[in-house]
């Protein structure tokens, strides 16, 4: 039998299991080379019997190194199981408890637990866990969030603190998923998961963001951008997304309509407008929140790419909607315009 093809061949056995990786040195392949000539002269099946010796050898060879301390180094943490076969991942509960006679609620169960409200995809909402089981102060955990569907999620790594109402340990933390459904929030330690809660991450703005449309009102009435637009000009924005993962800085996503007025014979007469799609970044700022930046999309062939440069793609179908319908937005404005005449008389 040719050396060469029963070298290829057991190369080919290798290249299907563990050993697919692995280097062989030129005096290695010598010494395979002398055994097989050897034992070419002799009969097949004990031919057979030196090749699977061989095979042995380079098994031996190969996962002796695979358990160096080297590569040890590099074995990662388990991770939480991110299948979901069934498909119907049960929400965790809101329960509530007493400690040293104060009540608290929460959802899940011992030994992972969080108290927080609704959460709105993007949009960092505060959450106090509560740890129980083989956890100390001072442990880091990290967070990883798993979707029914598959997606996944890392939501940072915090350090547990002392004990909190009836739990062993606690930490806050800022809850921000990337799309609405059902996730599962895995607790995970240097020994694996400790546990999850399962929660219900709703679609569009929250509650709690709402404070945004007002900033960024007021900022389109009296920026030096819009000046060209006139005075006094009135805004209207139908914010369609906001991304805030943390305090000190959020992205809004909104539809725009800016006009300015004047009043002639009693009626208002419109003199100028612009309506639009627009990023706005929110920067907290020496101790409050403040507009530091828009960005709007370029007129003519350049409109549509320059949104696509812009907005994530999940906002795409959404602007394309939007555009032109204008008229809730034009009764808002309309409104103000009426209220700001009608003070001036």
């Amino acid at each position: 039998m040719d050396i060469e093809r029963q070298l290829q061949e057991l190369k080919q056995v290798a290249d299907r299991t563990v050993l697919s990786g692995l280097e062989v040195d030129v005096a290695f392949r010598s010494r395979v080379k002398q055994k097989l000539a050897t034992t070419s002269r002799q009969n097949k099946r004990w031919n057979l019997v030196v090749l699977g010796l061989i095979a042995a050898f380079i098994f031996l060879f190969a996962f002796t190194n695979l358990i160096s301390p080297s590569s040890l180094s590099l074995i990662s943490k388990p991770f939480p199981d991110r299948s979901n076969a069934s498909g119907r991942w049960e929400l965790s509960k809101e329960q509530s408890g007493t400690s040293d006679g104060k009540a608290f609620n929460y959802l899940g169960e011992k030994p992972v637990r969080i108290m927080t409200t609704d959460l709105y995809e993007d949009q960092g909402q505060k959450t106090i866990w509560l740890l129980d089981g083989p956890i100390k102060s001072g442990e880091r955990v990290q967070i990883i969030g798993t979707k029914d569907s598959g997606e996944q999620a890392n939501l940072g790594s915090w350090t547990v603190g002392e004990a909190l109402f009836d739990a062993t340990g606690h930490f806050p933390s800022s809850i921000a998923l990337p799309s609405p459904g059902v996730w599962k929030l895995d607790v995970m330690t240097s020994n694996g998961s400790l546990g999850s809660v399962t929660v219900q991450v709703n679609a569009g703005v929250a509650p709690y963001s709402e404070w945004l449309e007002d900033l960024i009102v007021s900022y389109i009435q009296s920026d030096q951008e819009f000046g060209w637009i006139g005075q006094p000009r009135f805004a209207s924005i139908d914010m369609f997304g906001v991304y805030g993962p943390s305090a000190d800085q959020k992205y809004v996503y909104a539809w725009v309509l800016v006009e300015s007025y004047k009043q002639e014979n009693g009626n208002l007469v419109q003199e100028a407008g612009w309506s639009f799609p627009a990023k706005f970044v929110v920067d907290y700022v020496n101790g409050d929140y403040r507009v530091t930046k828009m960005e709007a999309p370029s007129d003519g062939s350049e409109y549509w790419p320059s949104i696509e440069q812009i907005f994530p793609t999940k906002y795409h179908k959404t602007i394309k909607e939007k555009t032109g319908n204008v008229a809730e937005l034009q009764k808002q404005i309309v409104k103000k315009a009426q209220d700001f005449f009608s003070q001036k008389k």
